[in-house]
């Protein structure tokens, strides 16, 4: 019984959810992670954190050994302000599907990232990944959902802090 249980920890930790855990450079000592996951095929990894204070939430794009985009540049109380939140929730039933619909939005140079946390009840799926447009130019870079760690609903409840993406969806959500 013993093996067996040893065989079963070594194989787990060899699991790409374990892998994906293994943030580096990404994630500083001081943050809690809002969302994390793995990009599909490509190794990567995005993360959402707060500083645990919440003096600051920051968007990290990149490995464990080098950050590739990180955004705001700084961060600090400002940085709230520079994303945009769009939760939607529709619990279902006979009329309808159930669905969540999650999103958080920002621009850098020019170029809008839409990251996206959705779940439909009419076949289970659920998907989480980032848009990304520059012009008319849009790139769909989807995450591996097994590697999801929290979640973007989360920060409903800073909504103080987070510019609606809903009243402001001209901004940044309609494409």
């Amino acid at each position: 019984m013993k093996k067996l249980l040893i065989i079963l920890l070594v194989l787990g930790s060899m699991s790409p959810y374990s892998q994906a855990q293994n943030y580096g450079v990404l994630k500083k000592p001081n943050e809690d992670i809002v969302l994390s996951f793995t990009l599909k095929g490509k190794g990567k990894q995005l993360l959402v954190c707060k500083d645990r204070n919440n003096t600051y939430l920051v968007y990290r794009f990149g490995t464990a050994t080098q950050v590739e985009l990180s955004y705001p540049p700084v961060l600090d109380s400002s940085s709230w302000h520079k994303f945009y939140f769009w939760n939607y929730h529709r619990g279902g039933g006979i009329m309808n599907e159930g669905m969540d619909e999650v999103f958080l939005s920002f621009v850098n140079n020019g170029i809008k990232y839409r990251i996206y946390e959705t779940y439909y009840s009419v076949d289970s799926s659920s998907a989480v990944g980032i848009l990304i447009k520059k012009g008319d130019k849009t790139i769909d870079l989807p995450g591996l959902y097994e590697t999801k760690i929290n979640g973007l609903s989360d920060l409903a409840m800073y909504d103080d802090w987070l510019p609606n993406g809903f009243t402001d969806s001209d901004k940044v959500l309609v494409w």
